[in-house]
């Protein structure tokens, strides 16, 4: 698993002492209780964060211009795997890719290749030799996930309901 988890982009400043603006597809929660983040390798000190609509604004103790700030922009944004706290059923999607996907049944679909967030729901793409799937991740369908075994199990009467 990986040690450290991408969780956004910066893509812009705000003001003069050095905020930026950061775009990303995670929860909420990410954010909460977080202290540092990794830039370019680097571990920063998180002082201040703010979000508005889709975006998040972030200030850094080792950041204090635009200038700095401008130089980090459109780098990738890390946390360290151990200080975010997920929730009950709620998993990396880095660690959830290449998973083998099977129903209760013990039926084969394949692997899971990506996994989009198209608003609500995460949509699964699971592909084998043969087949590919698209799936809508409802509440219910994801029965087990075992990551030492390296697979997923999904409720065989959902899936027929959801697969596309």
């Amino acid at each position: 698993m990986q040690k450290y988890i991408e969780i956004g982009k910066i893509v812009g400043t705000r003001g003069l002492d050095g905020t930026m603006k950061v775009l990303t597809s995670t929860t909420d929660t990410i954010f909460c209780g977080l202290k540092n983040l990794y830039v370019d390798n680097t571990s920063y000190n998180l002082i201040k964060i703010s979000k508005v609509k889709n975006f998040y604004f972030i200030k850094l103790k080792e950041i204090t211009d635009i200038n700095s700030a401008d130089k980090l922009k459109d780098k990738l944004v890390f946390v360290d795997r151990k200080n975010i706290k997920l929730n009950n059923n709620e998993y990396f999607v880095c660690d959830i890719l290449g998973l083998d996907a099977f129903d209760d049944n013990g039926k084969f679909f394949g692997k899971i290749t990506d996994i989009d967030n198209f608003g609500s729901k995460d949509v699964y793409t699971i592909k084998n030799d043969k087949e590919e799937y698209t799936l809508c991740l409802i509440d219910g369908l994801i029965r087990n996930v075992d990551f030492e075994d390296n697979k997923i199990i999904f409720d065989s009467k959902i899936l027929s309901e959801v697969i596309v």
